[in-house]
């Protein structure tokens, strides 16, 4: 039995899923930025079912090569963003809504601190096994 994860992508997964919480806070802080844009168009990140299919081991392609086809992700594998479905725009334009953009921010900083002391943790537990080895 390996309590730690040392034998699996734990770890790795949860820097990952850190990488694109943080990627889609700056996103949620564009649109914010932009509520008083006239034909700003709100933005969110496609990376939702990427980050379920990660964590449930389900097949992702990774592009390994330039003539091979790639996923929806950019080169880097992160997610491209593209326009908040749904959105509703004001007469001048702009679909942010800042109660959503809001609303939001505070579930993507709520899971970031989460997980973020689960790395935390994961490594302190790991520093003690080695200190104690």
């Amino acid at each position: 039995m390996d309590l730690l994860g040392l034998g699996d992508d734990t770890l790795q997964r949860m820097t990952r899923t850190l990488d694109h919480l943080s990627m889609y806070q700056r996103i949620i802080a564009q649109n914010v930025a932009n509520v008083d844009t006239p034909g700003y168009k709100a933005r969110t990140a496609t990376f939702e079912e990427r980050l379920s299919a990660q964590m449930t081991d389900r097949l992702i392609m990774t592009r390994t090569h330039q003539g091979h086809i790639a996923d929806d992700a950019d080169a880097e594998g992160m997610e491209r963003m593209t326009e908040r479905p749904n959105a509703v725009s004001r007469a001048d334009g702009n679909t942010v809504d800042i109660n959503l953009e809001m609303s939001e921010l505070l579930e993507t900083s709520l899971k970031y601190r989460a997980i973020a002391q689960l790395v935390s943790k994961r490594i302190g537990l790991l520093g003690t096994i080695i200190a104690e080895g």
